[in-house]
């Protein structure tokens, strides 16, 4: 079977029963694909809600998807280009996010520091604590074979780099901490890969603030002259990390500062998902944060008055001048805790009745060979389910199928995998590839 982990997906594919994937027959299959159909209604409503929101309030909208579980929302968008009504338009709004960028990156010493403050913050809660995984992975097996020492130690100067005073604790844990066990070869995160990711990151990182920013200023002058219907920027990021939860409250914050003092009036929909039906961790930060004066809100499970969620648009029209930040499950509250692997094995068709979109939590290899992956936390519960998939002849990353098939369902014919320059440079910064 030939390797095919970067080349692209034959178009016609828009079904799980075109797949071949943990030897699972037809009737297996036709669950998977059941449980895509309704994965594609949840991705559906996101967008229309987030096009909606715009198009009443004339306003930009920031969809924000936290990684992992509310993660797949990101892909619930077209290209930039295709919410233009004219050829020209774009090509005007093309220039102009150019020279407006431009000019942010010259804005001086203090435009730096804000970025770089910022990237600092990402550092600290997403690359430094992927290093001391991955440290961990390289150096535990030395304690049952010495013949790893060697790589132990290989690893240690790769990392040393990424390592101050301060982060000498990852290395305790390493002493301290037994082998974690094997992990699906599809998520395994090699150092290497993860100093890489990194490295580009830093590369990339206040280019695509700029690119953000520009992008959102000049679409909220086609909306206020009325050249546009509506303008959604989408995000995919580690937005909070819940396992740390009111520790992680910081980023969020400092980052929709930092869009405000770029001279941008934000209307964020932040999309996030839990397996708790009362009382999830983003909900308490988001208490802390109102609690501080900050002008967030939550809907439905993430409010503290328990509003309905069904009547998000009707709260997020009606507030959107006092609120910069509405927080909401990318479905609906419905609880419905059922693991995924119980789910499959049993074909639980009458899950699809009781729809809960916390389905995906802790599925990492769902988002293998996307940019989702490197955003997550842990080895994720895959267990004996492979991170790959066969497709023809030829085998995927189980993630890039996954992201394929939900991007060609919702959106249909505007699917477009051949993209403008400026949609391809922002998709992939934003992780929406």
């Amino acid at each position: 079977m030939t390797s095919a982990a970067e080349s692209p997906l034959p178009a016609e594919i828009s079904s799980f029963r075109k797949v071949r994937w943990a030897g699972l027959g037809n009737l297996s299959l036709s669950w998977m694909d059941g449980l895509l159909d309704h994965q594609c209604r949840e991705l559906k409503a996101i967008r229309e809600l987030a096009h909606e929101v715009s198009r009443r309030t004339r306003r930009v909208v920031f969809s924000w998807h936290n990684a992992g579980l509310a993660a797949a929302g990101g892909w619930s968008f077209e290209d930039l280009e295709a919410v233009f009504p004219a050829p020209r338009l774009w090509e005007e709004f093309v220039r102009a996010v150019g020279a407006r960028e431009s000019r942010l990156l010259s804005g001086g010493s203090d435009w730096k520091r804000s970025a770089d403050s910022l990237l600092q913050m990402r550092e600290d809660r997403l690359a430094i604590p992927a290093v001391g995984r991955a440290l961990q992975d390289a150096c535990s097996l030395r304690r049952l074979d010495p013949a790893w020492e060697g790589a132990c130690r290989s690893a240690r100067r790769a990392a040393a780099p990424m390592l101050t005073s301060s982060d000498r604790e990852v290395e305790t844990r390493v002493e301290k901490h037994g082998w974690p066990g094997l992990r699906s070869p599809g998520e395994r995160r090699p150092l290497s890969g993860i100093l890489s990711w990194w490295g580009e990151e830093r590369k990339q990182w206040s280019l695509g603030l700029a690119r953000m920013a520009s992008l959102a200023a000049e679409a909220e002058s086609l909306l206020s002259k009325g050249h546009m219907e509506s303008f959604v920027l989408p995000w995919i990021d580690k937005f909070f990390i819940s396992s740390v939860r009111l520790m992680d409250s910081g980023y969020l914050v400092s980052l929709v500062r930092w869009i405000e003092d770029r001279g941008i009036s934000p209307l964020i929909l932040f999309w996030e998902d839990t397996i708790h039906a009362a009382q999830p961790s983003f909900r308490l930060a988001l208490d802390a944060m109102r609690g501080q004066g900050l002008p967030f809100r939550g809907i439905g499970v993430f409010d503290e008055e328990a509003s309905d969620r069904t009547l998000a648009l009707q709260r997020i029209c009606s507030a959107h001048q006092e609120v910069r930040l509405f927080a909401l499950r990318p479905w609906n509250d419905t609880h419905s805790p059922v693991a995924f692997h119980r789910m499959l094995q049993e074909r639980d068709f009458g899950f699809f009745a009781r729809y809960d979109s916390s389905w995906k939590d802790d599925l990492n290899f769902l988002y293998v060979g996307t940019q989702v992956f490197p955003l997550l936390s842990g080895a994720g519960c895959g267990g004996s389910l492979p991170a790959w998939a066969a497709v023809g002849h030829r085998k995927y990353p189980l993630g890039r199928v996954f992201r394929h098939i939900l991007r060609r369902r919702t959106l249909g014919s505007t699917c477009c995998e051949r993209e403008d320059p400026l949609s391809a440079q922002y998709a992939k910064w934003a992780n929406l590839r």
